[in-house]
């Protein structure tokens, strides 16, 4: 596949294939008590596991999805997760990787893997492959979720790991030592009360090639989003699994209930937990945390990830001062690009097409009122940019016509929250 065609395929709006109904509640509900039996049988202790619904938003049978705004979305959520020798390349890789990847099969046309491109992808690359696609399709299609649960503005999804900014807790949440098992991500939004509070719902994603293993992933992933308590109450979440494969990328997912309550952001507490990790309340099985510090460390760590995914390091560092990964960061040299009128800061690089003289320019940056906004260090201005920014600008870049010459040569992913990625053949 040519780069101009890979871009095309990247940038055209195309059926991604799902389900989620009471059929798949019911398979998922058996094999939770099943692996509960098991599980007694053979002496273990039972992981407490949340009660699958059916997911709104995701029970029509599919959405209508680009491949971009999904890697666009893989590349986002892994900011602030890798040290800076490696970091110039891996901060592309999420996109970059499976430049050539996605096809069209069908009448009419469904999402699916190019054949070609994935003929010689086996075992681990398979599985990695099918993980990260997981991710950046899992979150995606939880952005659709949460518009139809009342979101408005921007959706924030942050890694749980960086949230509880204690990396000893990594595999170590429950008593059985074999598995992690809190939820991968938790995303923050606006309703529509217009009050300034936030809406608060994990989500776990998953993703595999074997179209029969996806209920049973759905069903280990109740029991992840049902580890992690506020305050002792679980948040409603979200499970989903992407099923990749030539004959087409499809979902499953299923909504457990919970914790609907909002959270009123406090710039006082998000000041504080710039500095310091979530107190820990107790260990019983599964991880309790104090609710207002755990959310607030969410914000900080999202905008921190924001400015980290635009290469504004030092911008990044005023949201957590004291990160590791962000102290290996260099100063940066950011730069300013203008699409349809709208203005960005970012960083942009070029790297060669192999067996072409075209060249790729990327560019990855934040609308700068919202950078402006990060700049200042509160909450409360950053989420009115944003919320600004959705309103009135955002949608524009991602409206192109798939079919025309532009976009054989271009393709643009913008987030609600003013993440701007552009890729161009030069």
């Amino acid at each position: 596949m040519d780069i101009r065609t890979a871009l095309r395929k990247m940038n055209a709006p195309i059926k991604m294939m799902g389900q989620s109904d009471n059929s798949l509640v019911a398979k998922v509900t058996a094999i939770q008590k099943t692996d509960a039996k098991n599980r007694i049988a053979n002496r273990l202790p039972v992981h407490p596991a949340k009660t699958p619904t059916v997911a709104a938003g995701l029970d029509g049978g599919g959405v209508i999805v680009r491949p971009i705004d999904a890697m666009h979305r893989l590349s986002r959520v892994t900011a602030l997760t890798t040290t800076n020798d490696v970091y110039a390349y891996y901060r592309h890789w999420g996109w970059l990787r499976y430049l050539g990847a996605f096809g069209h099969v069908g009448t009419p046309s469904r999402l699916a893997l190019d054949n070609a491109a994935i003929a010689h992808v086996h075992g681990n690359q398979l599985r990695v492959l099918s993980e990260e696609l997981g991710v950046g399709f899992g979150v995606l299609l939880a952005e659709e979720w949460c518009r139809r649960l009342g979101a408005r503005g921007a959706i924030r999804t942050t890694d749980v790991d960086k949230a509880l900014r204690d990396p000893a807790m990594k595999g170590q949440l429950t008593q059985t030592p074999d598995t992690r098992r809190q939820p991968d991500y938790l995303m923050q939004f606006s309703d529509s009360s217009g009050t300034g509070s936030l809406q608060s719902r994990f989500l776990e994603t998953k993703g595999t090639a074997t179209p029969s293993y996806a209920p049973t992933q759905l069903a280990h992933a109740t029991t992840q989003l049902a580890s992690l308590l506020l305050n002792k109450k679980t948040l409603q979440g979200l499970a989903i699994s992407t099923v990749s494969r030539g004959t087409g990328v499809r979902y499953l997912a299923v909504d457990p209930d919970g914790d609907t309550s909002p959270w009123e952001p406090e710039e006082e507490l998000i000041e504080e937990v710039k500095r310091r990790r979530p107190r820990i309340i107790s260990r019983e099985g599964t991880l309790n945390t104090s609710r207002g510090d755990f959310l607030a460390s969410a914000t900080v760590t999202a905008n921190a990830s924001l400015a980290d995914f635009a290469g504004l390091y030092d911008t990044a560092r005023t949201w957590l001062p004291e990160d590791p990964i962000l102290m290996t960061r260099g100063d940066g040299v950011s730069t300013g690009r203008s699409f349809d009128d709208i203005d960005f800061a970012g960083t942009e690089f070029q790297i060669s097409v192999p067996g072409s003289r075209d060249r790729l320019t990327i560019f990855q940056g934040i609308e700068r009122s919202v950078a402006e906004a990060l700049n200042s260090g509160r909450d409360d201005q950053v989420r009115q940019a944003q919320e600004r920014f959705f309103l009135n600008q955002g949608s524009r870049l991602n409206s192109t016509q798939p079919e025309s010459a532009e976009t054989a040569s271009m393709t643009t992913a913008v987030s609600d929250e003013g993440a701007v990625l552009r890729i161009e053949v030069r």
